[in-house]
């Protein structure tokens, strides 16, 4: 017969997906699998750079503890200032999508 389902669908009404292929529910589709590789690959990426970023912050603890108890003061207020804005702009824009929703101009 003719062969009427999309690329990567098989079966009756094309309700399944063809082998090497997967069904994601996010995007509602039969995506093709990948090779493995570039997965693989950046896995190794990010366990490098966690690696060495651990390496680097255990070499210099001694140094980054310092700094941070010198300026503790100044860096605690600076996250209170942080959480204020942050604060602040999620309840400007809470009011800006309740004013849309309401049928105002935005």
């Amino acid at each position: 017969g003719v062969d009427l389902c999309r690329i990567g669908y098989k079966g009756v009404l094309c309700s399944s997906c063809e082998d090497d292929y997967y069904y994601d529910s996010y995007s509602v589709a039969c995506l093709k699998c990948s090779d493995g590789f570039r997965a693989a690959a950046g896995a190794l990426v990010v366990g490098v750079i966690v690696v060495v970023g651990g390496g680097v912050f255990a070499y210099n603890y001694k140094d980054i503890t310092t700094y941070f108890e010198e300026r503790k003061e100044r860096l605690f207020m600076q996250m209170n200032q942080g959480t204020m804005v942050m604060v602040t702009w999620q309840i400007v824009s809470g009011l800006g999508q309740a004013h849309s929703f309401r049928g105002g101009n935005s």
